[in-house]
């Protein structure tokens, strides 16, 4: 390979990186959900006698269910400078109180939980 080669297969691969620099969104999403489980405040604001029932994707962010309450978890990215995952931060809601009369399994209450927190922006 002569000079002129390398520089161009140079130029190629660092014009390439940034693409390469993000993780696949499957890869993404189970950091961002690691962090949220892993954080400290979700447990503050939860305590030790309530149990995730589910963790739902929103266009902010995501929300966390338990029988009796929803949590909204914001992300904030932060700008891309560096190879590597996305960075980013998470800011919590306060807890929202949730019917326990009625399965959180069902579409009912996962539409009114939206709802709820959709009006609470």
């Amino acid at each position: 390979m002569n000079n002129m080669q390398r520089w161009l297969m140079t130029m190629l691969i660092a014009v390439g990186l940034p693409a390469w620099a993000l993780l696949p969104p499957l890869a993404q999403s189970v950091r961002e959900m690691e962090a949220i489980l892993e954080d400290p405040r979700l447990y503050d604001l939860l305590g030790s006698g309530e149990t995730i029932e589910q963790i739902l994707r929103t266009p902010e962010g995501y929300l966390v269910l338990t029988r009796r309450y929803a949590v909204r978890v914001e992300l904030e990215y932060s700008s891309q400078r560096k190879i590597g995952p996305a960075e980013f931060e998470l800011y919590f809601s306060d807890l929202i109180p949730l019917d326990m009369r009625v399965c959180p399994y069902s579409l009912v209450v996962l539409r009114r939980v939206m709802v709820h927190v959709t009006q609470m922006m």
